[in-house]
């Protein structure tokens, strides 16, 4: 008995480690993919040496890396007022729904839009590279329905005028901010 406990036992660790070398091969390709959409989008060479951009991405480390520095280096910040800007970097946190879309503005929808576009195409370059990545889900996982809330109480409006512009809870509206 025994002997067959150990055959058998010799027979898992044989099995696990051809798992671990396939887990390991798949991780590899990943890897590969990765550093594709990082070339294609500037962040290295193609000597994987890694650009401005790609320090810069490293040191950013709560929200989605690549989004945030496709924002910076195609200047969407540059010609924002702060309460504009605190609108923006609301969708990056934001993580519930509203039944009722935000009422925004030319200027809030415009900087919504820019953002929504540079989803698309890491997206698109992401997918490209092989990896698997939704376009929709990707640019739907940064959620609006905060934007206009921050900008009214960047720009001093009281607690309980925002509340009223909005069905979300107030407990929701403070965790956030």
């Amino acid at each position: 008995q025994y002997k067959a406990k150990a055959s058998v036992q010799e027979e898992l660790d044989k099995a696990k480690e051809v798992l671990r070398k396939s887990k390991s091969l798949l991780q590899m390709d990943e890897l590969k993919n990765m550093k594709r959409v990082l070339r294609r989008l500037g962040y290295c060479t193609a000597a994987d040496v890694i650009e401005i951009k790609g320090r810069i991405a490293c040191e950013l480390s709560s929200a989605d890396e690549l989004l945030l520095t496709e924002m910076m280096f195609n200047g969407l910040f540059n010609e924002m007022t702060p309460p504009l800007v605190a609108a923006i970097l609301s969708c990056f946190v934001c993580a519930e729904k509203s039944n009722e879309m935000p009422k925004l503005t030319d200027q809030l929808s415009g900087s919504l839009r820019q953002m929504q576009d540079m989803a698309r195409r890491i997206a698109k370059v992401s997918r490209e590279a092989k990896l698997d990545m939704e376009e929709d889900s990707y640019v739907e996982k940064f959620k609006p329905f905060m934007m206009d809330l921050v900008h009214e109480w960047c720009k001093g409006a009281s607690f309980l005028s925002i509340c009223k512009m909005t069905d979300m809870f107030e407990g929701s509206i403070i965790r956030y901010y």
